[in-house]
C-alpha cells in the first residue's frame, strides 16, 4: 500500500539588492569619523518555490529585521535595515566598499531541508557587485618653519660661517591620514621623515635644519626663505594624491617667508697721504706747482660696501670703486692732483681731510652708508693730511724801484710770521731774526733778497734763510682827457678824431691813434673802430675803444614834381611818363621806373600804375607811385535808319529792319528781341520790336519800335452751328473778330431766300443771332427758326488803324441750326 509519489524538480532561487546612502550630519561636504551610512535591503524570491526562515549575513555591520516566508516572484526591501559608522580608515580609503549575503530555507522533494543564497548587488537582481559608498575627501597640510641665529662668537653681530638653526612644525589640517610627509627647502637640506600623520596631528620634531650663514647673508641684513611640506594619500578611486603647503613662520593658514635678522656692523677707513712736487727743483713751492694724494681704503665692518666714493673738498678726485669685501684694502682706485695756489705758498701748508663713504643695504632692504674722516697713517684716526713748504718770497709786486722800501711795500714782518709759522715744529716754536737786504734791478724790473736768522724748535743750531721778493711797474698809464663814447651816426656824420694823451706812475707814457673799419651790410653802412693806446716806459699799455656804428637810415629823394593821379575817358589820350631823378645824402640813388595795367575790370576799363622806386646802396627806397584809371562811359550810338512805329495786316507785317552801331572806345555788338502784346480785341495786337547796342563795357543803347497788327475776318473765325434748346455751347452765331470793325452788317437767310435776321453794330455780345427769326413773314415764334441750313452774308468795314473809314469786305456761307424743339 505505498503512496504513489510524483517527484518534481524544483528551481529554488533568490536576490539581494543592498543600496546605501551617506549620512553628512554636520553638512560640510565631507566625511568625518563618526558620520553615518544608512543600509537598505531588497530581497526578491527569484525561484519557484516557497522561501521561508530569510535571513541576510553583512560582515560589515549587523542587519536588523526578520522575513519568515517569501512566495516565487515576491519582493521585500522593508524588513531589513542596517546603520554603519564610519571609520578613520573609511575616509582615508575614499569610500565604504561591501556585500552581504542572503538565505532563504526550503524542503526538497524527499522532505530533507535546503538552502538557496545570493550575494548582494547595488542595483540588480542578477548581478553579485559590491555597493560602493564614496566619500569626498578634505585633505590638508600647514608647515610652520622657525630659526633661531647662533652668535657664536657673542659679539652681537653676523659673521661668516655662524649658523641658523630651523624647527619645522608640521600640521594634519584636514580629513584623511597622511602618509611619507616630506619637507622641501631651497635653502638648505633638511633631515628627518614622518611615515604618517592623523588628521588633526601636529609633529615638531621629526624634520630639523642647519644653515651656515654667508657674506651674501650679512650684506643682506637677513636671511629669508620658505619650505614645503608635502603629504601623501590614496583618493576614493583608489589614485595616489598629494597635498602641499608653502611654510609660514607662525601661521598654520599664512604662507609668509621665514625672516632671520642678521645685525651688520658696516666699516670703511680712509687714509689720505701726499707727496709734493718740486717741479722746478728751486726747494720752494710756487704757485701751479703740485700735489699728488694717494687713497688707501679698507672695509673694518663685516658688511660688503658697494660703489664706494670719496669726496674731498680740496680737490676732485678721480676714480671708482664698485665693491670693496669686509676686511679687503684698496689703494689704486682713487687718486687726486692738486695745483698749489698763492694761498697756499702763503700758508706754507696745505692741510684737509677726505671723507669716504661706501653703500649697503640693510635687513630692511633700505639702503645705508657709512663714512669715515681721513687720517694721515692710521685707520683708527681722523687726522688731517698736512704737506708743509718751504716759504718764499712774493714775486710779480706791482711797484715802482723807488717805491721799495723797509716796511712800505713788503713789511718785514709779515716775512717773520711767514717763516715762523712754517718752521715752528712738534719741538716748539721757531723765531726769525732780521739781518739785511739787497735791492737790485729798476723800476721795471727789481728783486729785493732779504736775510733772517732761525732758531729753535727742533734745530739744533741757528740757521740762515734768504727771501727773495720780485716785481716791477705792472701799472698802466692814464687818459688824462674824457675818453669817447661809442656812438651810432648816420653816415653823412662822422665826428672828428679825438686828440687823448695819457700820464704813468713811474714815468712818462705816449699814445699812439689807430682806426680801422668793420664793413657792414652794404656800401653806406660800417662800423669805425678808433684805438687810443698809452704805454709807459716799461711796456705796460691801457687802450681805448671807440666803436662808431655808422649806418644809413635815409631813403633817397626825388628831384622833380611828381606826376598825380588822372581819370580818363577812354577815348582821351594817355600823357607820357614823365623823367624822374632821384638824390641820396651818402651817395648815387637807383631809379626804377615801372608801368603795369591792372583791375581790367573790361575792355576799355583799367588802371595804369606807374611807379617809380629810387634806392640807395644800403637799399633805403623812396617810391611814387602814379594811377591813371581809363574809364568807359559813353554808350554805342545807332548809325542806321530807325524804322518808325507802323501800322500792317497779318498778311503782310513788314521784316524787322537790321541796325548797326557804333562806339566810341570798342566793338558794338546788336541784338535784337520781337515781342507781342495783345491789342483792345481779339484781331488786332501789337509787336514790340527792341533793337540794344552794346560795347565791351557793358554801356548800350536801346530802340524800340511799335507796329500795330489787324487781322481780317476769315472762315476759320466764323462757327457755323447755333442751338437753341438752351445748350451752353454754340447757342448764338459767334463771329472771331466782329467786335474789331463795329461798322458791319450780318444778315441771316432760310433756304428759299428769306430773310430771317439782320443786325448792325454785331458784337457777339448785345447784338447776336440766337437763332430766333427778327424778320416778318418768317416761321420762328418763341421755339427758334426750325432745323435746317441756312445761308448768311457777313459785311464789315476793315482798317488797320482802328479809325473810320476803310474798305467793305464781305463774307458769306451756310449756317446751320439745330432746334431741339422740332
Amino acid at each position: 500500500d505505498d503512496t504513489t509519489v510524483t517527484p518534481f524538480n524544483q528551481n529554488p532561487g533568490i536576490a539581494l539588492i543592498k543600496t546605501a546612502t551617506f549620512n553628512d550630519e554636520n553638512g560640510d561636504g565631507f566625511a568625518q569619523v563618526g558620520e553615518t551610512i544608512d543600509y537598505a535591503f531588497s530581497v526578491t524570491n527569484t525561484g519557484d518555490v516557497t522561501l521561508t526562515d530569510i535571513s541576510i549575513d553583512d560582515p560589515l555591520v549587523g542587519v536588523s529585521g526578520s522575513l519568515s516566508s517569501l512566495s516565487p516572484g515576491a519582493v521585500d526591501d522593508t524588513s531589513f535595515t542596517a546603520s554603519y559608522t564610519v571609520t578613520q580608515a573609511d575616509v582615508d580609503n575614499g569610500n565604504v566598499s561591501n556585500q552581504a549575503t542572503a538565505i532563504g530555507n526550503y524542503t526538497d522533494g524527499n522532505g530533507n531541508p535546503q538552502t538557496t543564497e545570493d550575494l548582494s548587488s547595488s542595483s540588480s537582481t542578477t548581478e553579485d557587485d559590491t555597493t560602493v559608498t564614496p566619500f569626498n575627501q578634505n585633505p590638508g597640510i600647514a608647515l610652520i618653519k622657525t630659526a633661531t641665529f647662533n652668535d657664536e662668537n657673542g659679539d652681537g653681530f653676523a659673521q661668516v660661517g655662524e649658523t641658523i638653526d630651523y624647527a619645522f612644525s608640521v600640521t594634519n589640517t584636514g580629513d584623511v591620514t597622511l602618509t611619507d610627509i616630506s619637507i622641501d627647502d631651497p635653502l638648505v637640506g633638511v633631515s628627518g621623515s614622518l611615515s604618517s600623520l592623523s588628521p588633526g596631528a601636529v609633529d615638531d620634531t621629526s624634520f630639523t635644519a642647519t644653515y651656515t650663514v654667508t657674506q651674501a647673508d650679512v650684506d643682506n641684513g637677513n636671511v629669508s626663505n620658505q619650505a614645503m611640506a608635502t603629504g601623501n594619500y590614496i583618493d576614493g578611486n583608489g589614485n595616489p594624491q598629494t597635498t602641499t603647503d608653502l611654510s609660514d613662520n607662525n601661521s598654520t593658514t599664512g604662507d609668509g617667508t621665514t625672516e632671520t635678522p642678521l645685525s651688520q656692523n658696516p666699516g670703511i677707513a680712509l687714509i689720505k697721504t701726499a707727496t709734493f712736487n718740486d717741479e722746478n727743483g728751486d726747494g720752494f713751492a710756487q704757485a701751479g706747482e703740485t700735489i699728488d694724494y694717494v687713497f688707501t681704503l679698507t672695509n673694518t665692518g663685516d658688511v660688503t660696501l658697494t660703489d664706494i666714493s670719496i669726496d674731498d673738498p680740496l680737490v676732485g678726485v678721480s676714480g671708482s670703486l664698485p665693491s670693496l669685501a669686509p676686511g679687503a684694502v684698496d689703494n689704486t682706485s682713487f687718486t687726486a692732483t692738486y695745483t698749489v695756489t698763492q694761498a697756499d705758498v702763503d700758508n706754507g701748508n696745505v692741510s684737509n681731510q677726505a671723507v669716504a663713504t661706501g653703500n649697503y643695504t640693510d635687513g630692511n632692504g633700505d639702503p645705508q652708508t657709512t663714512t669715515d674722516l681721513s687720517d694721515n697713517n692710521s685707520n683708527t684716526e681722523d687726522d688731517s693730511t698736512v704737506t708743509v713748504f718751504t716759504p718764499e718770497g712774493f714775486t710779480g709786486v706791482n711797484a715802482c724801484a723807488d717805491e721799495i722800501g723797509i716796511g712800505i711795500l713788503l713789511p718785514i714782518t709779515n716775512d717773520v710770521l711767514v717763516l715762523e709759522n712754517a718752521y715752528s715744529d712738534s719741538c716748539g716754536a721757531v723765531t726769525a731774526s732780521f739781518s739785511g737786504q739787497v735791492l737790485t734791478g729798476d723800476s721795471c724790473s727789481w728783486s729785493l733778497a732779504r736775510t733772517f736768522t732761525m732758531s729753535g724748535g727742533c734745530y739744533t743750531s741757528d740757521f740762515t734763510v734768504t727771501m727773495v721778493h720780485s716785481g716791477g711797474d705792472q701799472t698802466a698809464p692814464e687818459f688824462v682827457e674824457s675818453l669817447p663814447n661809442n656812438m651810432i651816426v648816420q653816415c653823412d656824420a662822422l665826428p672828428a678824431v679825438a686828440t687823448l694823451t695819457a700820464i704813468d706812475n713811474c714815468g712818462s707814457a705816449t699814445v699812439v691813434f689807430q682806426e680801422s673799419t668793420i664793413a657792414g651790410d652794404c656800401a653806406n653802412e660800417y662800423t669805425l673802430i678808433r684805438e687810443w693806446t698809452a704805454t709807459d716806459a716799461c711796456g705796460n699799455a691801457v687802450t681805448h675803444s671807440q666803436a662808431i656804428e655808422v649806418i644809413d637810415t635815409q631813403a633817397p629823394t626825388f628831384d622833380q614834381g611828381l606826376p598825380g593821379d588822372l581819370v580818363l575817358e577812354c577815348g582821351q589820350g594817355v600823357p607820357n611818363a614823365p623823367r624822374i631823378t632821384a638824390s641820396d645824402n651818402c651817395g648815387a640813388a637807383t631809379l626804377s621806373y615801372t608801368e603795369t595795367v591792372e583791375d581790367q575790370l573790361c575792355a576799355n576799363t583799367f588802371t595804369i600804375v606807374r611807379n617809380w622806386v629810387a634806392t640807395d646802396a644800403c637799399g633805403n627806397a623812396r617810391e611814387h607811385t602814379q594811377y591813371i584809371f581809363i574809364e568807359d562811359t559813353t554808350a554805342p550810338v545807332f548809325i542806321s535808319d530807325l524804322p518808325g512805329d507802323t501800322f500792317a495786316t497779318c498778311d503782310a507785317i513788314p521784316a524787322a529792319a537790321e541796325l548797326l552801331a557804333r562806339d566810341n572806345c570798342s566793338d558794338v555788338e546788336v541784338s535784337f528781341s520781337e515781342t507781342e502784346q495783345d491789342g483792345d480785341c481779339g484781331h488786332r495786337y501789337k509787336l514790340i520790336r527792341e533793337w540794344v547796342a552794346t560795347d565791351g563795357c557793358g554801356n548800350s543803347e536801346t530802340y524800340v519800335q511799335e507796329v500795330t497788327v489787324a487781322c481780317k475776318i476769315t472762315k476759320g473765325d466764323i462757327h457755323n452751328a447755333v442751338n437753341t434748346d438752351n445748350s451752353l455751347y454754340d447757342n448764338y452765331f459767334k463771329i472771331d473778330g466782329i467786335e474789331c470793325y463795329p461798322n458791319n452788317r450780318v444778315k441771316v437767310f432760310n433756304r428759299w431766300g428769306k430773310e430771317v435776321f439782320s443786325a448792325e453794330g454785331y458784337d457777339n455780345k448785345d447784338h447776336v443771332f440766337r437763332g430766333y427769326s427778327t424778320s416778318n413773314g418768317t416761321l420762328s415764334g418763341s421755339s427758334g427758326l426750325p432745323t435746317g441750313n441756312y445761308f448768311y452774308i457777313i459785311e464789315y468795314q476793315f482798317n488797320i488803324d482802328g479809325q473810320e473809314g476803310g474798305d467793305v469786305l464781305q463774307k458769306s456761307g451756310y449756317l446751320y441750326i439745330n432746334n431741339g424743339n422740332d
